[in-house]
């Protein structure tokens, strides 16, 4: 017997509608149905703050807070991304008006990438003494390609052990490395590279070091 919500049929698939078939008679129910949807749509988008529902405030407040900072001073950032899967570049460009001070994103989840579009080294990859793609040697030759690449003044790169597998004695799920770089002009450009251990499933990892990405990008930007 067909699923009932009041007088409505769920039982789609028998349905008139798809058979082109005695449609007016049912105008009333599409138009409540459309209505219902609608409203759906955008409360799975915004809450009453018009914050994004699925965007953790936090993550909100402070690409808020990096794109004053970088307005302010007329900088741009660029984001090299292999565990967050773009995750830190979605956050900046969710604030209105990132693109005057988000330059450009890549995601470069494979050794190939990282080496083709962000020029990191084949050595970091290859034989048994290289640092791997989770490295401090990996994460900022990908934050220095995105500078070089996109022509911003600040870059941050991810890469790490989102889990559930992957992990090591030597490199546990949770283990993600965080690049910043910046370039200011003669004497002033420079990077730095943190590793971090964090807890909890893949999105609790990635949802971290999208936090740690952006809080080191402000206290960067701050210390300039």
């Amino acid at each position: 017997m067909p699923a009932k919500l009041g007088a409505i049929d769920w039982d789609l698939r028998k349905s008139q509608f798809f058979r082109g078939q005695a449609l007016l008679p049912h105008l009333s129910t599409i138009s409540a149905l459309s209505q219902i949807f609608a409203m759906l749509l955008v409360h799975s988008k915004t809450d009453a703050s018009g914050l994004k529902l699925d965007m953790n405030d936090k993550l909100y407040t402070l690409s808020q807070q990096l794109g004053d900072l970088l307005l302010r001073r007329g900088w741009q950032v660029s984001t090299a991304e292999s565990c967050t899967g773009g995750w830190i570049a979605r956050c900046i460009t969710d604030i209105p008006g990132s693109s005057n001070w988000f330059a450009s994103g890549f995601i470069t989840y494979s050794n190939a990438a990282k080496h083709q579009l962000l020029q990191v080294p084949l050595a970091n990859f290859d034989g048994p003494q290289a640092p791997g793609a989770v490295s401090a040697e990996t994460v900022t030759a990908m934050a220095k390609g995105a500078l070089a690449a996109s022509g911003a003044q600040f870059a941050v790169a991810s890469s790490g052990i989102a889990g559930p597998g992957g992990g090591s004695i030597d490199k546990p799920v949770g283990t993600v490395w965080l690049a910043w770089a910046w370039s200011l002009g003669p004497g002033n450009s420079d990077s730095i590279a943190q590793v971090y251990f964090f807890e909890g499933g893949r999105d609790d990892v990635r949802q971290q070091s999208v936090e740690a990405a952006l809080n080191g990008l402000i206290k960067l930007l701050e210390s300039q």
